[in-house]
């Protein structure tokens, strides 16, 4: 964290998505299933250490799935668990792939702003969940151990849309 950020109130989000899991090495979505990182996943984890510990950090974060708190730790971090860094609930089609769904889940999943997950989280409100973490942060450098989704809604409240890779880190700005 610099003097200036601190100065002109900007926040500075190094955005890690969690390591892989057996699921995200498939392609199933996994949402609060609580899976363990894959060994391909620690490892991603583990390279994670020295580029982030360049860093001064104002606070480390974690979503409390297990995939991110491992995450963080082997990179060489104890995060603050923050419930809304919790992926997206996808309910019923939890561990599922794109080609499992039905073309009418797929479309409104690909619809993404008003796509409500069948017994799961509207992601209306999954937004407002993560966007809540994002605005309650202090002016400074933060970390945060998190997932896809998370990543998602944070750029595309920006005016980005991509989609992270497991073991990535996004860094975001605010203000």
């Amino acid at each position: 964290m610099g003097f200036g950020e601190l100065v002109t109130g900007v926040v500075t989000v190094d955005l890690v998505r969690h390591g892989a899991t057996a699921w995200s090495s498939t392609g199933r979505y996994t949402g609060r299933t609580d899976l363990p990182l894959s060994r391909s996943g620690r490892q991603e984890a583990a390279a994670l250490m020295e580029p982030l510990g360049k860093h001064d950090y104002l606070t480390v974060w974690s979503s409390p799935l297990l995939r991110a708190v491992e995450t963080a730790s082997l990179a060489g971090f104890v995060p603050h668990i923050d419930e809304r860094l919790a992926e997206f609930d996808f309910g019923e089609i939890e561990g599922n792939r794109w080609d499992d769904l039905s073309p009418s889940v797929q479309a409104a999943l690909a619809a993404f702003d008003s796509f409500v997950a069948p017994s799961g989280e509207a992601v209306v409100d999954f937004t407002s969940r993560v966007l809540s973490w994002w605005y309650d942060l202090a002016p400074g450098r933060h970390l945060a151990f998190c997932h896809g989704g998370v990543i998602r809604v944070i750029q595309r409240h920006r005016g980005a849309d991509t989609l992270v890779q497991t073991g990535a880190v996004v860094s975001v700005h605010r203000g």
